[in-house]
């Protein structure tokens, strides 16, 4: 079973060593399991502007760095963050359940083994869920900066296709723009925290 990855796009506000990370999402039937079932991989990317000319919207480039955390390791943290009714989003077959947990993940990395992004430039945060306990989403926010976030059927390395993630049909953003929960430190010029009630998007599971 190849799991999706998602991704959302920053501006670096503050050059140095990204040390920590911090998403905001749910599990699929409420049921997230032991932490140590939990583990995800993390990617910064560059950036791929879009292009009007062509159509093509703007999504991740080349990886330049990646690191897989795994629960039970200093490097992975959650906890419970808020409980409301949340809907799950596939992006491919539609909304697939309803939720009421929200959990917050921190990705804490040494310093010496950090992401160094360079203040100005834009880049892409991928998440991708590694074990295969149950299916997470990526918690959505109404905070929103530059374009769609994306998604890919095959992986962070998988040669997948990133497309766009908008709101479906029958929801109240209907064809918005989807963007996603997540704070890194050095903070990005636009927070991309988290709005309750706004809607979970799906890392959904294929085989």
């Amino acid at each position: 079973m190849v799991p999706l990855a998602l991704a959302d796009d920053f501006r670096c506000a503050a050059a140095g060593a990204v040390t920590d990370v911090h998403i905001w999402g749910v599990w699929y039937a409420d049921r997230p399991g032991p932490l140590v079932y939990n583990a995800f991989r993390l990617t910064f990317y560059a950036d791929i502007p879009a292009d009007p000319a062509s159509g093509s919207h703007s999504r991740p480039g080349d990886v330049l760095w990646t690191r897989d955390f795994y629960g039970g390791e200093p490097g992975l943290t959650r906890r419970e963050y808020f409980h409301d009714l949340e809907w799950f989003y596939d992006p491919v077959v539609g909304p697939v359940g309803q939720v009421q947990v929200l959990w917050q993940y921190n990705f804490r990395v040494p310093r010496a083994k950090a992401f160094v992004q360079e203040q100005g430039r834009v880049y892409w945060l991928g998440v991708q869920e590694i074990l295969t306990y149950n299916v997470f989403g990526w918690k959505t926010s109404l905070d929103h900066w530059n374009d769609d976030a994306v998604w890919a059927d095959e992986g962070a390395a998988g040669g997948g296709v990133w497309q766009e993630l908008r709101y479906p049909a029958g929801h109240p953003l209907e064809g918005q723009s989807m963007d996603l929960a997540f704070v890194i430190a050095p903070e990005p010029a636009t927070l991309a925290l988290v709005a309750v009630g706004a809607g979970a998007t799906l890392l959904r599971r294929r085989r």
